[in-house]
């Protein structure tokens, strides 16, 4: 167990780790394979129902060339959608790390995040448009007139595509 901590903690290399606790490369990685699933916490199935969720997308260098890409900064990278609770900041689900040169709102999906967490009350930031995640412009339209069938008379759009009006929206 102690050897999976600090493979965990460390980030260190099976050549490096190994001799720290005295065996070769080879136990080593086989103690890691058989010791940390059952180390590993469970992923959440289901959330309470006023559960609120946080994404957001993080490129990770790699040397590993067959899954990363180059992206903007000229880096190979994978990127990979983080999701914690917004209220115990625990982390919640790590997607599959996708080619560095996707954008969040594709790797949202592609990566199995946004499978995991179904339905519930997701945050995210400017670079998740058209996923159904709230980012703080949806959410401020949507808190202060509800969705586009419930919106009062005279209640105008903050952010998006549509003038602003004083006439009720159309049911």
């Amino acid at each position: 167990m102690l050897l999976v901590t600090t493979y965990w903690r460390t980030n260190l290399t099976m050549h490096q780790l190994a001799p720290l606790f005295g065996i070769s490369k080879s136990p080593a990685d086989r103690i890691i394979d058989h010791v940390e699933p059952m180390l590993a916490l469970r992923p959440r199935k289901r959330f309470r129902k006023d559960t609120v969720l946080i994404v957001d997308g993080t490129l990770v260098p790699t040397r590993d060339h067959t899954v990363a890409e180059q992206p903007k900064n000229y880096r190979y990278s994978t990127n990979h959608q983080v999701v914690i609770d917004a209220d115990t900041r625990l982390l919640v689900v790590v997607g599959r790390p996708l080619a560095g040169n996707r954008n969040d709102c594709r790797a949202w999906e592609e990566s199995g995040a946004k499978a995991a967490v179904c339905k519930t009350m997701t945050i995210a930031d400017g670079a998740y448009p058209g996923t159904g995640l709230r980012s703080e412009g949806t959410a401020h339209a949507t808190q202060r007139c509800g969705t586009s069938r419930t919106r009062p008379a005279g209640c105008a759009v903050v952010r998006g595509s549509r003038p602003r009006a004083s006439r009720p929206w159309p049911l």
